[in-house]
């Protein structure tokens, strides 16, 4: 994971199949993706677990349409009308079936649901918002051991 004003890109070369790959110095390559996160909790009979949803390829649209969801989402305060942080919302999220030229594949359908209620949630999501925002999610994404991950290819994405 690289932050988003990474000049990474940059350096990348797209090959035939519009893949954005990077040759690192030592001459092997890696495909670079462009991923949507996103952090919350997954609410699973009665209990709530930290979840990060991956987003990316055909799915990056779905990303978009979440994050302008969430962006345009009203509530009413004691001063007026403002923005309710992403963690004081709720999210209905299932698949549906997705298809073009190319196949058919499974894909996310995100929908509002409503605003948290629950002064204790609140708590929780804002806590983990911190986490997140302090960098927590990146510390747990290295790996402990590298050897453990790598293989024999050159190629990271095949």
């Amino acid at each position: 994971m690289h932050p988003s004003d990474t000049d990474m890109i940059f350096k990348a070369e797209r090959d035939n199949r519009y893949r954005d790959i990077l040759t690192k110095s030592d001459g092997s390559k890696t495909q670079l993706v462009n991923t949507g996160n996103h952090y919350g909790f997954l609410h699973l009979n009665d209990v709530l677990y930290r979840a990060v949803i991956n987003m990316s390829g055909s799915q990056l649209k779905h990303s978009r349409a979440w994050n302008n969801m969430v962006v345009t989402q009203v509530a009413k305060g004691k001063k007026g009308t403002f923005n309710p942080p992403s963690f004081a919302q709720l999210y209905r999220i299932n698949i549906k079936e997705e298809s073009n030229s190319k196949g058919t594949w499974f894909g996310f359908n995100v929908a509002m649901d409503s605003l948290l209620t629950d002064p204790e949630q609140f708590n929780e999501g804002q806590d983990f918002a911190n986490f997140c925002q302090e960098g927590g999610m990146s510390a747990l994404s290295k790996p402990a051991d590298k050897a453990a991950i790598e293989d024999q290819s050159d190629k990271d994405w095949e």
